[in-house]
């Protein structure tokens, strides 16, 4: 074998071994016990009043406490959406009961193998986690999972030791990871009819009956019709469509100006109309994304925020805004 490739083989794989010896064995600076990593702070998500994650591209994620609600307030200035308080609970309780396990590197020029490098570095990839109650402050550089250890490594900003401890904490990694995800006010069981619309068009309508309960389509093309079981595409194709739309996902949301939304090219409209004879309307339009579409719920509750924000969803969400009579029936 040529001795310049086993060589330079030796060479890989040296520095291989002396990367994985900095990240993932016991580089200690004492030999110690278990300790506290937050100390003298708070001791749960309710005594906290913000919470902030940062990268060195800028802020990622910020939340702020209302009362017994998180809110988020990284999206806009004027507008908050809720947040998915599960994962920050999970978070916050993970980093206040997480446990010091070994002294890593104290050597600046390694902190970015371990993911803990101050943001200002070059290169940066580290996350700064900052906790906020009214009276105290408290904040990590958290860096990449352990790879041999059920553990996450961090360091603690103007602290020279990185530190490895015995908890994975997950932060989220775009604006919109920890928003909550059930943003509807309104269930499939509370609707009574479905009105979909394009231009003045009634492009098909669907209601509860009110013998059985059952979905029915009534209406295509602003004219009434009765569509036979046997029709239809299997049973419970219509109960499929309504839940398609009521579990609503959608993959970012931004906030809504009226007139940026009316610079939007509109593809139709979907009236929901609830048991207590309220509506909501989602307007659809599409984006310059390829399969992707935008929707705007316009909800007539003053109080409620949905109606503040428009939803990026996926080609398959969308497609469930646009449903028609063909979608429903076999037309083999």
């Amino acid at each position: 074998m040529n001795v310049r490739v086993v060589l330079l083989s030796v060479l890989v794989a040296a520095a291989g071994a002396v990367a994985w010896y900095v990240t993932d064995t016991s580089v200690y600076t004492q030999t110690m016990e278990p300790e506290p990593l937050v100390d003298n702070f708070v001791t749960g998500l309710d005594q906290l009043d913000t919470i902030e994650v940062e990268t060195a591209e800028g802020l990622v994620f910020r939340a702020n406490r209302q009362d017994q609600e998180w809110l988020a307030t990284h999206l806009d200035e004027e507008q908050s959406f809720p947040v998915n308080q599960s994962r920050l609970s999970t978070m916050v309780s993970r980093i206040l009961n997480a446990k010091v396990i070994e002294h890593k590197t104290s050597k600046a020029e390694n902190y970015h193998l371990l993911g803990v490098a101050n943001l200002g570095q070059d290169d940066a990839d580290s996350t700064l986690l900052t906790l906020s109650s009214k009276d105290k402050e408290w904040q990590v550089l958290v860096g990449n999972m352990a790879k041999s250890q059920r553990g996450t490594f961090v360091r603690l900003p103007g602290k020279q030791a990185s530190l490895l401890i015995d908890n994975r904490v997950r932060l989220p990694h775009a604006g919109s990871d920890w928003l909550a995800r059930q943003v509807l006010p309104f269930t499939a069981e509370e609707l009574q009819g479905i009105r979909f619309t394009k231009g003045n068009n009634t492009s098909l309508l669907l209601m509860r009956s009110e013998q059985t309960a059952e979905w029915e389509v009534v209406q295509v093309d602003n004219r009434p019709i009765e569509v036979a079981p046997e029709r239809l595409a299997y049973p419970g194709v219509i109960e499929q469509a309504v839940k398609d739309l009521t579990e609503f996902r959608y993959l970012d949301v931004r906030a809504y100006f009226p007139a940026q939304w009316q610079q939007q090219d509109p593809v139709g409209q979907v009236t929901f109309t609830l048991a207590n004879e309220r509506t909501v309307t989602a307007h659809l339009a599409t984006t310059a994304e390829l399969n992707q579409y935008r929707v705007w719920f316009d909800y007539p509750d003053a109080g409620h925020w949905l109606s503040g924000w428009v939803f990026e969803v996926s080609g398959y969400q969308g497609r469930a805004f646009t449903l028609a009579l063909d979608d429903l029936t076999d037309n083999t």
